[in-house]
């Protein structure tokens, strides 16, 4: 968003550099000063500034309030002025220049800023105004229809050039007459004067349409036949503002009905040929005659259309408007008439047209058939509604633009508000926006704008509002946001789709978001507080690193964002490469039998966490389900790699979660991981909770078979926490039981402990199952499960987790000394 330009005038050094010291911390662009009158016109030239700050009292011989007259004749530019009084002299001068602003000194840097932002939207305002206003006169300048304006008196403000050609007076000369002198008609037979239409609209307040055809006298004396037709210019409060006439010269017309009556050859041959559709219509609707091009118009051919009644291929909704006009015209209320319509094709397709109805009567006046024209606008009327849209929607990302959003966003909130409900805003901007403009041009740019509003809608749901703010801003509306949770979790999905790569001419380029969230009513009841509270939560999220989530004026929100960026950050560390294996040894009578694979994570900032600092975090968002399929993925290469060299028979465990074993695919992804790996099945180890087995148990007999089938190992993990039975745990082909680590805790010394590590350690033998000790961390605990007979042993007294290079030299050693990391 551009900053807006401001050009201070004060001759008082420490006012003008307070002042632009305030301004510049507000965001605004200081783009001059000057102490003088001359000064400021001079560099007013240059520097073109949005808004003027204008003392009253400045050095020169004229002061700002003359200056700032001077200055509007020459830029129309907002002054807002300065001064250390306020007498009404200066008042009453300052406000016939034009004022946009008074501020009195000493004045509050808060005071300033409002008084600015409100002089700039009055300066838009107004802007935009004259711009409708300019509009307006071209438009009425550029139609073919004699125009006059007048004020309630009835007095002329204003005629058209054609009003001005078919009356034969200048607008200069018009102006301040009363219309009936300007606008002189009278009756074509009796040659009696007519009474304007204009006048009976200013009395009686609604439209009036000329009965009869009339002659215009014009002020030369010429004469030209005129439909006429006036209606009243009412204000919001339905107060009279004054009236407007409207006349055609409708000579052509009558030279063209006349022509028609004197020669029927000459009327069929302009009759078939037009280019306008035309058709001779009965009064039951019945077509009598049509030409070709009203026949293509609603698709039927040439000769197809005889007999169809024309009325009856209208739309629907346009009948009753069509039908009314007809009696009017055969109730010799009005002379012909015109309107947009819609006809339906034979396809059944609606088609816009322009419909001229004029009726022929028989001599006695009696109706005898309608001429019908038929234009095609559609066209127009799609122009129409694409200038429609446009006031709408964003052009290049096809999301709402700014305007339509307070529109929308006011409508929810009006909505939650009755409901007594939330609603949540999220202001995002992104980061390193230029860069991709200066490198990639600014196709280039647009291009990321398109996918980032792509991005964007697929984040939320269907009912929730997108919108282009401006620049590389936009804004999201969550209605019924149930939570600062999960309005953090959107904004985290939001945070994650910005920053994957975009392709544009053979070139990735990323960016990031930067996102400040508002929520109603705890932040702003009204659509603007909310945008101004989100904003600010934006700059202090790009305060705070970029690519980051801010909630605007809450407490708590320091440790809702940290796990959110961290949800974040965990999202991206597999494409990152951010996570690691650890791997802790599995030892059997000595020698290394199986390794566990660990999982940390090499956070950029943070360092190696430890899995309980994120594998929670990861269970919670599904997470889990792509860091465990690196896992197997990368345990399985590990693998092949050790059993290649220097250890043949070694088996890799890998931990496998419950999200992972109820995904309908995950058989096979043990099929695939093995398969890229090139590892034989038995020499891999899947460690399942005993919780989890036992709280599915149908579903966990069905996977374990499965596994077992295609000859991978399956131990039941952290055994003995969960409700074990006896019964399950027979019917279950498992290799190993693993002991939790909490029953070594007190051994030796620990009756209880001992007694429920020996009736498991008996209960595996009784089954046929190996049974691993984990967490054994002294001398003690291992001669103690030692002495208990063939057991396997896990834990910080044997080894801790290793990275994959140490045991690579561990194991190298082992190789040539002839052993397999031997182990007291």
């Amino acid at each position: 968003m551009t900053a807006k330009r401001i050009m201070i005038v004060e001759d008082e050094a420490v006012i003008a550099m307070d002042l632009r010291y305030h301004l510049e911390a507000f965001g605004y662009d200081v783009v001059a000063t000057a102490v003088s009158g001359a000064q400021a016109l001079e560099r007013a030239e240059a520097s073109e500034p949005d808004l003027v700050m204008m003392d009253i009292m400045i050095k020169g011989p004229f002061d700002g309030i003359a200056t700032a007259e001077m200055l509007q004749e020459t830029r129309r530019v907002p002054v807002v002025f300065l001064s250390a009084n306020s007498d009404e002299s200066t008042v009453r001068r300052a406000r016939a220049a034009g004022a946009y602003g008074y501020l009195i000194k000493p004045f509050r840097p808060d005071e300033v800023r409002a008084t600015i932002e409100v002089a700039l939207v009055k300066a838009q305002m107004e802007t935009q105004l004259r711009r409708s206003e300019q509009w307006f006169a071209k438009t009425l300048h550029c139609i073919s229809d004699g125009v006059v304006a007048t004020d309630p008196e009835g007095v002329v403000r204003f005629l058209n050039p054609v009003a001005e050609r078919l009356t034969g007076w200048p607008h200069e000369h018009a102006c301040g007459r009363p219309v009936s002198e300007v606008v002189c008609t009278v009756d074509e037979t009796s040659r009696q004067p007519v009474d304007n239409p204009l006048v009976a609209a200013l009395v009686a307040r609604e439209l009036v349409q000329s009965r009869d055809t009339s002659l215009l006298v014009a002020r030369t004396g010429g004469e030209v036949p005129v439909d006429e037709g006036a209606a009243p210019i009412v204000d919001d409060e339905n107060q009279l503002l004054g009236a407007v006439l409207v006349f055609r010269d409708i000579s052509r017309r009558r030279e063209a009905e006349r022509a028609l009556r004197e020669s029927e050859e000459r009327f069929h041959s302009a009759f078939d040929h037009a280019a306008v559709g035309i058709a001779l219509v009965a009064m039951d609707g019945r077509v009598l005659q049509n030409n070709r091009s009203v026949a293509q118009l609603l698709g039927y051919g040439e000769s197809e259309l005889a007999g169809i009644n024309l009325w009856r291929l209208s739309q629907p909704e346009d009948l009753d408007a069509e039908l009314g006009a007809l009696r009017a015209l055969v109730n010799d209320e009005i002379p012909a008439f015109q309107m947009e319509k819609r006809f339906l094709r034979r396809d059944g397709a609606p088609v816009w047209t322009l419909l001229s109805v004029s009726l022929v009567r028989e001599p006695d006046g009696s109706p005898l058939y309608c001429i019908v024209q038929t234009q095609d606008i559609g066209a127009r009327k799609s122009a129409e509604q694409r200038l429609a849209q446009m006031a709408r929607q964003d052009l290049l990302t096809g999301l709402a633009n700014r305007a339509h959003l307070i529109d929308m966003a006011g409508h929810a909130l009006a909505l939650a508000r009755r409901r007594d409900d939330s609603l949540g805003l999220l202001f995002i901007d992104l980061d390193g926006f230029k860069a991709i403009n200066d490198t990639l041009g600014h196709k280039g740019g647009d291009h990321m704008l398109v996918v980032t509003a792509k991005r964007l809608r697929a984040c939320v749901r269907d009912s929730d509002i997108v919108a282009r703010w401006g620049g590389d801003e936009f804004v999201v509306v969550t209605p019924s946001a149930s939570s600062d949770e999960s309005l953090a979790r959107v904004a985290t999905n939001i945070l994650e789709e910005l920053s994957k790569p975009v392709e544009f001419a053979g070139e990735e380029s990323r960016v990031t978001g930067s996102i400040g969230v508002a929520v109603f009513p705890r932040d702003g009841t009204q659509v603007a507080n909310l945008v101004v509270s989100a904003d600010n939560a934006m700059y202090q999220a790009k305060e705070m690193g970029k690519n980051q989530v801010c909630f605007a004026g809450r407490e708590s929100a320091p440790a809702l964002l940290q796990q959110t960026r961290l949800e974040s950050q965990l999202r991206l560390a597999v494409d990152h490469g951010e996570l690691r294996l650890h791997y802790q040894p599995v030892v059997h009578r000595g020698r290394i039998d199986s390794v566990e694979a660990l999982v940390r994570w090499q956070h950029p900032q943070q360092g190696l966490l430890p899995p309980g600092d994120f594998i929670p975090l990861a269970e919670k968002s599904g997470l889990i389900l792509p860091i465990g399929a690196w896992v197997l993925k990368t345990a399985c290469a590990q693998a092949r790699l050790w059993r290649a060299g220097s250890m043949p028979r070694l088996r890799m465990a890998v931990n496998i979660s419950a999200r992972q074993i109820r995904a309908p695919d995950f058989l096979s992804s043990i099929v695939d991981a093995l398969a890229v790996a090139q590892l034989e099945p038995e020499a891999l180890e899947l460690e399942l909770t005993e919780s989890w087995l036992m709280s599915n148990f149908d579903h966990s007999v069905k996977m374990i078979d499965g596994l077992v089938s295609m000859g991978v190992q399956v131990t039941v993990d952290d055994f003995g926490t969960g409700y074990s039975s006896l019964a399950y745990l027979k019917r279950l082909r498992l290799n190993r039981l693993k002991i939790d680590r909490s029953f070594l805790a007190g051994i030796p010394g620990d009756s209880q402990g001992e007694a429920i590590v020996r009736a498991i350690f008996s209960l595996a033998r009784e089954l046929g199952l190996d049974i691993v000790a984990e967490g054994v961390e002294t001398e003690s605990q291992q001669r103690f499960l030692l002495d208990l007979g063939d057991l396997f042993l896990q834990g910080y007294r044997l080894y801790r987790p290793i990275a994959p290079e140490v045991l690579d030299q561990l194991f190298a050693g082992s190789a040539s000394s002839g052993g397999a990391g031997d182990t007291q």
